[in-house]
């Protein structure tokens, strides 16, 4: 039992490290993206495969009934990486029993647009514009004990926005976290 618990705050450092280097990459402009065309779905597939564990101890439903088909130019590992920091947010900001919904639709411009939803806590505008801050923790997050360094959204817009994607949020306490992506 020693060693479960020593192997797991093991994993959890390690992976804080992990980011902590990423951020450090990414802020010095060393990430090397290689962009690739790519299917909306096996995106998402891919994500749905990464999280499942993370949505199920928490009891968080994830829903991405509504992906319309398309083919993203994008770097996929980077991307993926991106993407489920978000979506990681989202599970953790939800309570047991709710449920996260991904969406994706072509744009009228000729784009894709990708959007995380959930019913969460939510953030007020002044936790918004922290949150994009590197090693910001808002402060209800720490109250519902909320592991993390404060570098996945920060580190998303980075990563996005490299690959020339635009990243907004829209977020009100008590109903929820909607983030949108347009390829």
């Amino acid at each position: 039992e020693y060693l479960n618990h020593i192997n797991e705050s093991a994993r959890q450092l390690l992976a804080r490290i992990s980011k902590m280097l990423r951020y450090a990459d990414a802020t010095a402009g060393r990430i090397r993206y290689e962009a690739e065309p790519s299917d909306s779905r096996d995106l998402v597939q891919e994500l749905l495969h990464q999280l499942r564990a993370s949505a199920q101890n928490a009891s968080v439903n994830i829903n991405c009934d509504d992906i319309e088909p398309a083919t993203i130019n994008i770097d996929v590992s980077h991307t993926i990486y991106a993407l489920s920091n978000i979506i990681e947010n989202s599970i953790r900001a939800s309570t047991s029993g709710a449920t996260v919904s991904i969406a994706g639709r072509l744009t009228q411009e000729g784009g894709y647009a990708l959007t995380i939803s959930d019913t969460g806590c939510g953030m007020t505008e002044q936790q918004l514009k922290a949150a994009f801050q590197p090693f910001s923790i808002a402060e209800e997050v720490r109250t519902r004990t909320l592991e993390g360094v404060g570098l996945g959204l920060t580190l998303a817009e980075k990563i996005l926005t490299d690959q020339s994607a635009l990243m907004q949020i829209e977020s009100t306490v008590g109903v929820g976290t909607t983030v949108r992506i347009a390829f």
